[in-house]
């Protein structure tokens, strides 16, 4: 039986192709429940979201629960164009260029074609 001891930490998986732009700002895959452990211990402030659908209630909730403000940019899957329009890059800029924003996460689906 290969099963942990009683008071070992929980697994900390980071995000599919997470990774530090600069000092607060991350970047990678969308979160999914395992992941959550991991990106509270980065004390997250905001979380934005570039997809083609809304975030699930499972990522609404944890940023809820963790006082994180969660953006959505409704982006659509990568074709051959460019998926960003100008102004959703402004928005997201603007944003990361807070400092009461920071740390943030801006994630696409896989965390490659967007961010």
């Amino acid at each position: 039986n290969m099963s942990l001891p009683r008071n070992a930490p929980p697994k900390v998986v980071p995000p599919f192709r997470f990774a530090t732009v600069e000092v607060g700002v991350y970047r990678g895959a969308y979160p999914t429940l395992k992941n959550f452990p991991f990106l509270e211990m980065r004390k997250l402030r905001t979380v934005i979201s570039l997809i083609p659908e809304k975030p699930t209630q499972d990522l609404e909730d944890f940023c809820e629960f963790n006082h994180i403000e969660l953006r959505h940019h409704c982006v659509e899957k990568k074709r051959d164009d460019v998926p960003l329009s100008i102004k959703d890059v402004t928005d997201v800029l603007s944003v990361i260029i807070k400092s009461d924003k920071l740390p943030v996460y801006l994630h696409c689906l896989d965390g490659a074609d967007v961010t």
